[in-house]
This record gives structure tokens, C-alpha cells and sequence, in this order.
């Protein structure tokens, strides 16, 4: 028997929550979390010199440390491009501490 397949959300799903959220950088979050498949650890931790906006891939440390890219859509791109517009990160593009 294989591993289970994990439920994963609509399109629509995805704009119905976008429209409902608040800020520019939530609406980013939800965005790249769905285009990307980022872990939430990873997404986390992005830093402006992990994005490559030519290639439209994040350059980062994915499970067990090793280095990865995810690829995010034009709906990321979008919003993390207003979002960066904003709030002008010096380390992590969201403004979050460790937990």
C-alpha cells in the first residue's frame, strides 16, 4: 500500500482565500504556499537573496539541510513583488523572529 495521497486545495479555494485575506504579505504567503509546496519551516525562512526573479525559483535549505529550489507562479511573483515593494526586508522578506 502507498502513501496517502493528502487533500490539497481548489483554485478557487486558493482565490477565496487570497480575497479574504487582509495584507499584501498574507496574501503572498497564501500564494506562494500554494504555488511553491513549501514546507512551512522553509517558507519561513526566505531570505530577499534566495528568490530569483529571472528563473522565478527560491534558492533555499530544504529537509535535512540540503539545498533545494522551488519554483512559484505568476500569483506569487505578484504579491511578493508589492509585498517587497512595502516592507523592504534587510533578512527575512516576512518580518518573522525564530519561534
Amino acid at each position: 500500500m502507498g502513501k496517502p495521497t493528502l487533500p490539497s486545495l481548489t483554485k478557487e479555494q486558493v482565490v477565496t482565500l487570497i480575497e479574504k485575506a487582509e495584507t499584501t504579505r498574507v496574501k503572498a504567503i497564501i500564494a506562494l504556499f500554494t504555488e511553491s509546496g513549501l514546507r512551512l519551516s522553509e517558507l519561513v525562512h526566505i531570505m530577499p537573496k534566495d528568490i530569483d526573479w529571472t528563473a522565478v525559483l527560491l534558492e533555499l535549505l530544504g529537509k535535512g539541510r540540503k539545498e533545494a529550489l522551488a519554483p512559484f507562479g505568476s500569483l506569487s511573483r505578484g504579491y511578493l513583488t508589492q509585498w517587497l515593494a512595502q516592507y523592504q526586508p534587510k533578512d527575512n522578506i516576512w518580518g518573522l523572529n525564530e519561534w
